[in-house]
């Protein structure tokens, strides 16, 4: 039976700046179901839990701590997952200014991912430009090379930006600091799209740097903007990379 609410799941799932998405409604009229018809109609993997059945200790404490509900829910699921946390990057150390409490989602692996969403190696190879899933593919993609892009003394490390935290507004997808040095990341499935979120972040914060992903050949393009406060003037690298060069990306940022 179709439901109306599916079509309003459907506009959601395909916008762009989508956030969490709450479904509220009483008791027993359908809510659940309504996400498992949804996933199963659109092939999406859905990790349940019923917090009514399964009890998660960290969530009966006063101050829940990310770590402790990540391990508890690896462990419920049978999945690893790596938080990619928010952090207001003001000045360094940016982790200085995390909010674990605000964060994304990531695979260890993308294999894990493509397992998950049962698309073959012949889905792939042959219609990757079809997937629904292209965009978030590129993403993990990404974010499990930045993870270890450090030395095996490093604790594996995400962390990405938003403008507004509370609803999503303009947002950068990662952040590293390198050296003295803040980098934010945009990732295109494409070789084009939108930077606005970017090129904001670049002058709020006052970067020398910026990276984007994106499905074309490695370039790097100088462009110069003024502070909005002043008649100051800021000298910024942009530097445009393919996907497959993100393992070499402390390699190159050193070499600029």
């Amino acid at each position: 039976m179709q439901r109306k609410a599916q079509s309003y799941l459907k506009v959601w799932f395909k916008a762009q700046d989508r956030c969490p998405l709450l479904l509220r409604g009483a008791r027993q009229v359908g809510k659940s179901t309504l996400v498992r018809l949804f996933c199963k109609a659109h092939q999406l993997d859905l990790f349940e839990i019923n917090l009514e059945k399964q009890k998660l200790m960290c969530v009966q404490q006063d101050n829940i701590s990310l770590n402790s509900l990540m391990i508890e829910v690896e462990d419920l699921l049978q999945k690893s997952f790596d938080p990619n946390n928010w952090t207001q990057a003001s000045s360094l150390p940016i982790s200085t200014f995390e909010d674990q409490s605000v964060f994304k989602l990531f695979f260890l692996d993308i294999g894990l991912v493509l397992t998950s969403q049962k698309i073959s190696w012949e889905q792939l190879n042959q219609k990757f430009s079809d997937l629904n899933q292209i965009g978030p593919l590129h993403e993990q993609f990404i974010a499990q090379h930045l993870m270890f892009r450090s030395s095996g003394f490093e604790e594996p490390h995400l962390n990405y930006w938003l403008k507004d935290k509370t609803t999503g507004k303009a947002e950068i997808d990662f952040l590293f600091q390198e050296g003295l040095n803040i980098f934010p990341i945009e990732v295109k499935a494409g070789a084009s799209g939108s930077l606005k979120s970017l090129w904001q972040f670049i002058k709020e914060k006052k970067v020398k740097y910026a990276i984007q992903f994106y499905s074309d050949q490695y370039i790097t393009q100088n462009f110069t903007y003024s502070e909005s406060d002043n008649a100051n003037t800021v000298e910024l690298k942009f530097i445009k990379c393919p996907h497959y060069l993100v393992g070499k990306i402390i390699k190159i940022i050193t070499q600029i």
